[in-house]
């Protein structure tokens, strides 16, 4: 089972569990190996034949986890059931790609298509709104940048340009280093590669 939310979120899963017409069983313990990281609520809705299982990831909770949960129950072929949990925390803010490859870039032609040497980034905020790109910096001259606001506070379109000016043979990296008003992780950076031919 997968609990999936943003950093901060509470995330709720309901597992109900079943016996067949012909068996009874107890649920008699919920034991779990990722201790604070999950709780866990047991409610019995038919006496020995149907329970409901509640399983919350605190909002105090901003890791990835994979665990077990545990039911102990009074049935001698079926002692235990397991459900394996994973859990997925989302930085509510990003940058994508983390990567931009702008591949062989060939000057031996003359003029260079500008579509060669122009790629996209996003930077959006998916939780609440107020996202602001206050710099954006790179470790060179090569690559020129231009914001475009998609939707305001949420969403905002980075074109990267390399300079014609600055293009000199051979393999370049480089780095954008975004910076923003958002608190848990002000900077987002994305590496940029290629090779000028």
């Amino acid at each position: 089972m997968i609990m999936e939310g943003f950093e901060g979120d509470e995330v709720k899963k309901v597992v109900t569990i079943k016996a067949r017409e012909d068996f009874s069983f107890k649920i008699e313990k919920v034991d779990s190996n990722l201790g604070e990281k999950i709780k866990t609520t047991l409610k019995t809705l038919k006496e020995n034949t149907l329970y409901e299982l509640e399983i919350i990831k605190p909002a105090s909770v901003n890791e990835n986890f994979i665990g077990v949960v545990t039911l102990t129950t009074n049935f001698e072929k079926k002692k235990t059931l397991s459900l394996q949990l994973r859990g997925t925390v989302k930085s509510d803010a990003r940058v994508t790609p983390s990567l931009i490859n702008f591949g062989n870039i060939d000057t031996t032609k003359g003029e260079i298509p500008e579509n060669l040497l122009k790629r996209i980034a996003i930077v959006e905020k998916f939780k609440g709104e107020g996202l602001q790109i206050k710099t954006i910096k790179f470790n060179t001259d090569l690559p020129k940048s231009q914001v475009e606001m998609l939707t305001e506070g949420k969403r905002y379109k980075i074109t990267v340009t390399l300079d014609k000016q600055n293009l000199k043979k051979g393999k370049f990296d480089d780095e954008m280093i975004i910076e923003t008003n958002y608190e848990k992780n002000p900077l987002f950076k994305v590496k940029l590669v290629g090779n000028i031919l």
